[in-house]
């Protein structure tokens, strides 16, 4: 039996049940011999922690913090060397728990979900033309119809591992996306789920045309 002072917040397996990652309320990660049942080490996150992903291989870790001190961003920890090897910023993530994954080919990338859904900017204040179609979407309207209206921004967000560099932000989903899932056997696939009550599969073309149809979520 394991044993710890703080509240579990979340907690992840080894592909080969070697190792067990634990995130606390205390905002510090626990690692542990899952055979032996027995604490290896301890790495103290510098704000409120929210969710984790560990690698395929056990070696790296993501941890999504939420933020009270520093600015919204994901962590990428090395547990063997129990260091801090990379930041991944751009996403939104406040109140609600948002899951990111390691995903495409080798996990060569990060992918996370976001709160942007909730951050909404007037279509004027990005300077649309109010007579042309964007790239969201917004058709001819009038002026008075266009200032009521709020155009969603992007929630689903994808960066290279080698340098942290972000590669994408997808739109679609029209509230907060909790979390993604990376196609284990297809590194061209992955899916998004939001409190929109729908999960969305984007590949190779859909990833770049986010008008494809969801898959809607009924209790």
């Amino acid at each position: 039996m394991i044993l710890v002072s703080a509240q579990i917040l979340d907690m992840a397996v080894a592909r080969d049940a070697s190792k067990l990652v634990t995130i606390c309320s205390d905002n510090v990660i626990h690692i542990y011999d899952a055979t032996t049942a027995t604490e290896i080490s301890t790495i103290k996150e510098e704000d409120s922690v929210m969710s984790l992903c560990l690698s395929v291989d056990g070696v790296s870790l993501l941890v999504n913090m939420s933020p009270v001190k520093i600015a919204p961003v994901i962590h990428e920890w090395d547990l063997t060397e129990e260091k801090l090897v990379q930041k991944y910023s751009g996403q939104r993530q406040s109140r609600f728990v948002i899951r990111s994954c390691f995903s495409g080919y080798n996990q060569m990338f990060v992918l996370s979900g976001s709160e942007d859904s909730n951050v909404r900017t007037p279509s004027h204040s990005l300077g649309l033309d109010c007579n042309r179609s964007s790239a969201h979407g917004v058709g001819a309207r009038n002026r008075s119809d266009l200032s009521r209206k709020y155009l969603l921004r992007k929630q689903v967000y994808l960066w290279r591992r080698k340098n942290g560099s972000l590669i994408a932000s997808l739109s679609g989903h029209s509230r907060t996306v909790n979390a993604v899932s990376w196609n284990p056997v297809d590194p061209f696939m992955f899916a998004s789920a939001s409190d929109d009550g729908t999960v969305r599969i984007w590949g190779s073309s859909s990833a770049v045309d986010s008008s494809a149809e969801p898959m809607n979520i009924t209790d």
